[in-house]
């Protein structure tokens, strides 16, 4: 993440000329075949801020109420937490967005990293993480596949509608997945702690979301 950062800040001239070469390829492609970017704006909803903040919130409360409360502010505060690191990053990099004759959408701020992209990956990855201890089998697999297909998605999409290049999306998952592993680490060597000094979670250790 920091390598690619380094590079997109001084230009680089190699991921600028494959941005440039790969975002052209993809626009033309989109504006020939409208119900390719019309599907990429149904797949970008899903990494916007509205239903990312929905979706880790009501996770949050039916983790509250099922009393496991540790989990509860996992889901909560690693996509809250990440986009302020996102929005730290694009502020130090300050890449403008491709700017296009024929734009399909609009889209405002810096480029990099790819703040659906990242969103997305936190806020799903952190559902992930919980799911991860809660479920088994056939469904942990499933999740697991489900989360790498839904940032994999709003990643591409992002590029088809023309409002990010290519390495702003490699960014947005490399940041993403960073945060998640720093995410990971911290809440393991939390919930360590506590077992070391004998606290007990409130709720079940273990809640079964499925099977």
């Amino acid at each position: 993440m920091a390598v690619l950062a380094v590079l997109v800040a001084t230009s680089w001239a190699p991921v600028l000329a494959a941005d440039r070469m790969i975002a052209d390829g993809v626009h033309v492609a989109a504006l020939a075949h409208p119900l390719l970017a019309r599907a990429a704006g149904w797949t970008t909803v899903l990494g916007d801020t509205t239903t990312r903040f929905l979706v880790s919130g009501l996770a949050g409360l039916l983790l509250a109420w099922r009393r496991a409360w540790d989990r509860a502010v996992l889901v909560v505060a690693c996509p809250l937490l990440g986009g302020l690191v996102d929005i730290g990053i694009k502020d130090l990099v300050a890449r403008p967005r491709p700017v296009w004759v024929h734009p399909i959408v609009h889209a405002s701020g810096y480029a990099f990293p790819s703040g659906h992209t990242m969103g997305s990956m936190v806020t799903y990855g952190a559902l992930g993480l919980v799911g991860w201890w809660g479920w088994r089998g056939t469904t942990r697999r499933l999740a697991l596949v489900g989360l790498v297909v839904v940032t994999g998605l709003v990643g591409v999409s992002r590029v088809v509608l023309g409002v990010h290049w290519p390495s702003d999306v490699l960014g947005g998952w490399a940041a993403g997945l960073s945060w998640m592993v720093l995410t990971w680490a911290a809440w393991s060597a939390t919930a360590a702690r506590r077992r070391t000094s004998g606290e007990l979670s409130v709720g079940p250790p273990e809640p079964r979301l499925g099977r």
